[in-house]
């Protein structure tokens, strides 16, 4: 059974890129360099379990998650962004945003 995530931003990425694959035969990952997803992604072992993984780089399993704070937090909008990467031992979770739309702000400000 699939674990979708609902989040209002999240929905409105998918949406273009739904967009951008139909009018422009493209897609976020080439335009951001990140795999977005609805369903919640495959997790590693230093991904926290409350973690809900909505996005991947394609690089040395890094990807993105929502922190969920041990479930005290439903509305994915206001929760914090993490970003995990396995290959990194000594420090392999990160958090580098206060949610989403943080999250994109500063994505686009460094691309």
């Amino acid at each position: 059974m699939e674990n979708k995530l609902n989040a209002q931003t999240l929905t409105a990425l998918l949406e273009l890129d739904n967009e951008l694959k139909t009018h422009f035969d493209s897609s976020l990952e080439d335009c951001m360099g990140m795999m977005v997803r609805r369903e919640e992604g495959m997790k590693y072992d230093c991904t926290p379990d409350d973690a809900k993984v909505f996005a991947f780089t394609g690089v040395d399993g890094d990807h993105f998650a929502f922190s969920t704070a041990n479930g005290t937090i439903s509305d994915l909008e206001y929760a914090p962004i993490l970003f995990i990467q396995p290959m990194c031992f000594e420090n392999s979770v990160k958090l580098i945003a206060r949610n989403i739309r943080d999250f994109l702000s500063l994505f686009l400000s460094l691309a």
